[in-house]
């Protein structure tokens, strides 16, 4: 009798993993993975259990092969060698080889064998590694009773020069191999292998403690192997590849699987050495860790390594001796390219030397080989990742050390470290570059630091940095952005970045050049708030809110130069300097190589087209401090304010120092301040000043003798230097206008030769100023104000304080970009003169301010025998008094708040009547409410509801109170609780007490308790638990998203408590820091999104709204005439919402063809369409946003089949349009029939004509204009 037990097991795995979404605190845009359960019928067999020897006998030399047992214990046996093609399907068995001690279970010896549906066990030879024990390679394992020999390689299967398999469904655990194997504890593919695959396997705590490497699979100079769909968790190799070991293979894919707790000496995940087209995509690589190399991956020898949309999250490396690669390591001749990825918290550290938190590129090969690597990271996310060294370089992110002419691009760099034991400096807080050449662009760094270079260090010789921002680095020394040897700089953004030392944002020892970049609110305590170098050119570039605080020690001063500190020599061009502040040099210190001694100056400084506004210094030069050689043309210097005005240079019109050469040509003086040390030129009012030193400085008054001589507009002036060493000069006899003006002074033998062409504008004459304002008639709390207009000679003028007195006060207002200013009026009622004053003109202006209306409504309530009254005076601000009538009796209350309230105790029985009217004021008018009505017993209750503040979700309840006219509770009666627009009823407790829960959101409600006529209002304030604000971001720009978290008590929740967002359908996990605060990153497409935060403790979400505005706009459709002038155009925005400037590239695909264009000056982006008639889809890239528009080609001719007899005379017709579609007479038509070619030209009709006499028959005629075709058939019958 044959029995079958058939036992039904559902195994439901829901594995969810959320690509779009990185570990790197960022949110991109959502791809949904599942890993899901096989869906074919198998039936699982349990209670069957069977023998390896059995397992034997079944499988036999393979085929197709069922097996009928559930489980399969070693009994006895070896090797079960497969010389058969075929599917061996186990049905789920499990095939337990405990105390078995062979070589292998499978040898696969044949093509095309699959294996599928079978778990793989305890395989474990005698002398396999406990990872748990120290490794002893000399071990026999005598001890356990066994003989042992030599394991061969692949612990549980071994494929050798086969093709066509595949491992379908598997399970590997707890298998290990013996010390000598070369690697593999559950699979190794052997040489000359290929087309296997392994997919929907699982792999756990496999040993593979070999000299060798790979703790679950290895594979050996094999190809096209691909693993799909796999989980390794808890692998360990004792050197290389805790879970996968590739040598000397090609074209190796591993996609969509799980590499956790894996651990090995290098390559604690995966280790690839000598291969070449190795692809792993949409991987996750979790708590991985290493010893030297690659704590999740690492890759030796690999060419076309691509590495794409995975994460790589908490793996890392520790040792007491050198080790790169916190999460991935490349080194010797390796070509890697890594794409869409994502890197949080993974760490490289050391008692040594450490490279790289997240990335390392290393060679320990000498340079002169040239086995340096390549490396390429596109639009990766790095967060939190740490380097952490005994000595210097670093790397928080990326240490790129021999990565020649490697790329950065679209990659965001957030909170990466690189930091020192003890008082070790680390450079580098997100990435080190070490490599030649090299580009990093379209990055963003945020809130990295690093003792130098707090988001990047360049040690390279050469290098492009362009398109990047820069937001809240820091250094400890230099450099609190980036720190260089050499670098060039373009179109990059450096905001809110800081060192102690020098370069807030940018320090370079050696040249640079920066173009079209902007520094704002960057600092430094001693040199360069913003930029510090020694040689270079500074282009197109602007510098706002900078500051560097000078250091006083041993009497000398450390620190100057707001926002540029140089020594050397350079050029600045076109640039703005506005709102910089430093000790000395409030915009710009210059200093000479040969510091301050005078006789090596040897430094040469260009400025030309710049602009200083609004600068400070407190000593030296508001604008310009310097102590080198200085040319200064075509430039402005507006409102600086410094004890040694505009221009400071140190000596300069002081002792003589005939090596220094300062030249000013071309100069715009404006209204700039000097201070108590002079040493500059000042020019305001038409008054022209020059001074020395002055207070504290004897000898230079003592030496400050001779004339200064100023020729302008055909004059002449000559002055001396008074006692202070000052002289002033009035040219307000000069006629009106612009003139080159020359300065000079000659010298006496203590100072110097002086000379300076600078352009001054004289206003003499009579200006035509005009200046008026407006009258103004208006209700009392109205919007209106008074406007006043400001021109002159016609034209508006900006920034001028203009002096209102109305009502006997005076207040300043300034004028905008259209000369208007407008003063508010918050006046009562009355009728007032206005008088405006610019300078001596002056403008009247009538003000008159009418009474407002007013609405007064009355409500009320009882509690016992008290009634309150409310009455509601709807106005702006009205003040006064209420008088409440009731039954004839009035009852006066004053108004706050726009509310009067009167109570009224111990009524009466009976009934009442009343109302309000408000009295108005000398800015409302009265009103009067309707009447209402109400009733008092003799029996009544007196309800007692106390207000209610409490936390979402805490456990505070809301109670009232009711007793009656005795003070006796009022037991078992319904009360009502009106909140938030619903009533809920609750009976009072032996107490007189009712009480309700209060789940509602957090906010602030009024509720009212009633119970019969009786009533009673409160409030309930429930506070949030968690909190954030809506946000508004350019696509891909430095904003985030941030949310506080409480408990239901009101206290921030701990440190590193995990809470939840819900961003477009998507949960994340993120962790508070100290203050309670998660940060969320922010990297969808543009759009409108719904961010919901969750709190775990209370479980309150708080939603907010994210809007992503795009940085591709206005771009449009476009229907066209075929070779018409219409192009198509969009507009690029940075990432402030501005247009772009010229030169940004932008990447634009149609019809399956690739094109580059440009923008303007404006942002414009155009391209020209000379494509055929037709429909087609334009697709615009930039900064990784994609935006599409169809574009629709007309035709300009228009023509149609011909049908006709025998010469009847028909001609065949083709019109020809223009470019807007209307006929264009006079244009060359050929047309091609029949072999021949005609020429005719177009009518006035825009149509060309041809006659057709051929013979009866079926012709193709083809009408070709511009270089266009049409095609028509022409049918003759006879």
């Amino acid at each position: 009798m044959k029995k079958k037990f058939l036992i039904f097991i559902c195994l439901i795995l829901f594995i969810v993993s959320i690509a779009g979404v990185s570990a790197a605190d960022d949110v991109n845009q959502v791809v949904d993975d599942t890993l899901s359960v096989s869906q074919e019928n198998n039936e699982v067999l349990n209670d069957n259990p069977g023998t390896y020897s059995q397992l034997i006998g079944e499988a036999g030399s393979g085929g197709n092969i069922t097996l009928t047992k559930s489980i399969y214990t070693y009994d006895s046996g070896g090797t079960i060698n497969i010389t058969q093609p075929g599917v061996i399907d186990g049905k789920g068995a499990i095939i337990d080889m405990t105390g078995s001690y062979l070589d292998r279970v499978f040898s696969i010896e044949s093509d095309g064998v699959t294996l599928k549906n079978m778990v793989f066990k305890n395989l474990d030879y005698a002398d396999s590694y406990d990872s748990g024990d120290d490794y002893n390679p000399d071990d026999d394992g005598s001890g356990d009773g066994h003989e042992l020999g030599y394991n061969d390689d692949g612990g549980v299967i071994y494929i050798g020069s086969f093709k066509n398999l595949e491992i379908i469904n598997c399970t590997f655990s707890d298998n290990g191999l013996s010390s000598e194997s070369l690697g593999g504890s559950a699979i190794f593919i052997d040489e000359q292998s290929r087309d296997i695959k392994i997919t929907d396997c699982s792999f756990e705590n496999n040993e593979g403690p070999s000299m060798e490497g790979g703790g679950a699979i290895r594979i050996e100079s094999a190809e096209n192997i691909e693993i799909d769909n796999c989980r390794f968790n808890e692998n360990s190799a004792y050197n290389n590849g805790g879970a996968v070991y590739i040598r000397s293979s090609n074209y190796v894919s591993i996609s969509n699987s799980d590499f956790k707790n894996n651990r090995a000496i290098k390559g604690g995940a995966v280790l690839s050495a000598y291969s070449s087209n190795i692809t792993m995509d949409n991987n996750d690589f979790t708590d991985n860790h290493a010893v030297f190399e690659g704590g999740a991956v690492s890759i030796s020898y690999g060419h076309d390594v691509y590495i794409s949309n995975s994460s790589f999250k908490n793996n890392a490396l520790s040792s007491e001796e050198a080790n790169y690669g916190g999460a991935i390591s490349i080194s010797v001749r390796s070509d890697v390219f890594i794409y869409d990825s994502s890197f949080e918290n993974n760490k490289a550290s050391s008692d040594e030397v450490s490279y790289g938190g997240a990335i390392a590129t290393v060679s320990n090969m000498a340079p002169e080989y040239n086995f340096r690597a390549f490396l390429l990271v596109d639009n990766c996310n790095f967060t939190s990742n740490v380097v952490d060294s005994e000595f210097e370089h670093g790397g928080g992110a990326i240490y790129n050390g021999h990565g020649d002419n490697s790329i950065l691009s679209n990659c965001n760099f957030i909170n990466n470290v690189a930091k020192g034991y003890g008082d070790e400096y680390i450079s580098g807080g997100a990435v080190y570059w070490e490599g030649e050449n090299g580009t990093v662009s379209n990055c963003n760094f945020v809130e990295n630091s690093a003792s130098t270079g707090g988001a990047l260090y360049w040690d390279a010789e050469e290098g492009l940095l362009k398109d990047s921002n820069f937001n809240n680095n820091s250094a400890i020394l230099n450099g609190g952005a980036v720190s260089a040897n050499k670098l060039n700089v373009n179109n990059c953004n450096f905001t809110d970045c800081s060192s102690l030392y020098q370069g807030g944002a940018l320090n370079v020892f050696g040249t640079v050049n920066v173009t079209k970049s902007n520094f704002d609110n960057n600092s430094a305590t001693y040199y360069g708030g913003a930029l510090f170098f020694t040689s270079g050119n500074i282009e197109n570039s602007n510098f706002t809110n900078n500051w560097a605080f000078g250091i006083f020690e041993d009497g000398y001063e450390f620190g100057s130069g707001g926002a540029v500190w140089l020594q050397g020599s350079a050029n600045l061009t076109n640039c703005n300097f506005i709102n910089n502040t430093a000790t000395s040099g409030g915009a710009l210190e210059v200093y000479d190589i040969g510091g301050y001694d005078y006789s090596r100056i040897s430094s040469l400084v260009s400025v030309s087209n710049c602009q200083f506004v609004n600068n400070n210094a407190t000593l030296g030069g508001s604008a310009i401090g310097s102590c080198s050689n200085i040319t200064i043309e075509k430039s402005s210097f507006i409102e600086n304010k410094g004890d040694n005005g505009a221009l400071y240079f140190n000596n300069e019109l002081s002792y003589k120092h005939p090596n220094m050469t300062i030249s000013l040509t071309d100069i715009e003086f404006k209204d700039n301040t000097p201070g108590d040390y002079g040493g500059g030129i000042t020019f305001y009012d038409n008054i022209l000043s020059l001074s020395v030193y002055s207070d504290g400085f004897d000898m230079a008054r003592e030496y400050a003798s001779g004339e200064v001589s100023v020729d302008i507009a055909g004059e002449s002036f000559k002055k001396a230097f008074d006692s202070e060493g000052k002289v002033d000069f009035d040219l307000s006899s000069v006629s009106s206008g612009t003139w080159d003006t020359m300065i000079s002074y000659s010298e006496n033998g203590k100072f110097s030769s002086f000379k300076a062409n600078i352009p001054l504008t004289i206003e003499s004459g009579e200006p035509s100023i005009n200046l008026t304002a407006s009258d103004v008639t208006k209700y009392y709390g109205g919007p209106e104000s008074l406007e006043i207009t400001l021109t002159k000679n016609a034209l508006p003028v900006s920034g001028a304080n203009i002096t209102v007195n109305l009502n006997g006060k005076n207040e300043s207002v300034t004028t905008d970009n259209k000369g208007k200013a407008y003063c508010e009026l918050d006046l009562d009622v009355g009728v007032y003169d206005a008088v405006a004053y610019y300078k001596d003109i002056t403008a009247d202006a009538k003000v008159t301010v009418n009474q407002a209306s007013t609405n007064t409504t009355l409500s009320f309530s009882v509690n016992g025998k008290n009634v309150t009254l409310t009455a509601t005076v709807n106005s702006t601000n009205p003040t006064g008094e209420v008088v409440f009538t009731v039954n004839g009796e009035n009852y006066t209350a004053s108004l706050a708040d726009s509310k009067a309230t009167y109570a009224l105790s111990n009524l009466t029985a009976g009934n009442y009547t009343a109302k309000a009217a408000y009295t108005g004021d000398v800015n409302h008018k009265s009103s009067i409410s309707n009447d209402v009505s109400f009733n008092i017993s003799d029996y009544y209750i007196v309800i007692n509801a106390p207000d209610l503040i409490k936390y979402y979700h805490g456990p505070e309840r809301f109670t009232a109170n009711l007793t009656d006219n005795e003070g006796n509770p009022v037991t078992n009666v319904s009360v009502n609780f009106t909140i938030n627009g619903n009533t809920y009823a609750r009976v009072t407790d032996s107490n007189g007490i009712a009480s309700m829960a209060i789940n509602l959101n957090s906010g602030v409600y009024p509720i009212t308790t009633r119970y019969d006529v009786y009533e009673f209002s409160s409030t309930v304030t429930i506070k949030e638990t968690v909190s954030g604000e809506n946000i508004t971001k350019m696509f891909r720009n430095g904003t985030q998203y941030y949310a506080t978290f409480y408990d239901t008590a009101g206290n921030t929740l701990a440190n590193n408590t995990a809470v939840e967002f819900n961003i477009n359908g998507v949960f994340y996990t993120r962790y508070t820091n100290e203050k309670g605060v998660a940060r969320m990153n922010i990297n969808l497409n543009p759009g409108e999104y719904v961010i919901t935060a969750k709190n775990p403790n209370s479980t309150e979400q708080y939603t907010n709204i994210i809007t992503v505005l795009p940085t591709i706009v206005e771009n449009y459709d476009l229907t066209k005439y075929y070779k018409n002038a219409s192009q198509y155009s969009l507009r690029i925005l940075d990432e402030k919402g501005n247009p772009v400037k010229a030169g940004v590239a932008v990447r634009l695909n149609i019809n399956g063809v690739f094109y580059t264009r440009t923008s303007n000056d404006d942002g414009y982006v155009k391209m020209n369409i000379n494509l055929e008639p037709g429909e087609y889809t334009i697709t615009a890239e930039y900064n990784g946003l994609m935006a599409s528009n169809k574009i629709k080609v007309l035709s300009v001719i228009e023509t149609h089949d011909l049908v006709m007899k025998y010469k009847d005379g028909s001609k065949f017709e083709a019109k020809i349009l223009d470019g807007q579609g209307k006929a264009y007479p006079g244009q060359k038509v050929t047309f091609n029939i029949n072999g021949v070619f005609y020429e005719r030209i177009t009518g006035d009709d825009g149509i060309a004509r041809l006659n057709i006499n051929l013979m009866a028959g079926e012709y193709i005629i083809t009408s070709s204009y511009n270089g266009m075709n049409a095609a028509n058939k022409v049918t003759i019958s006879s």
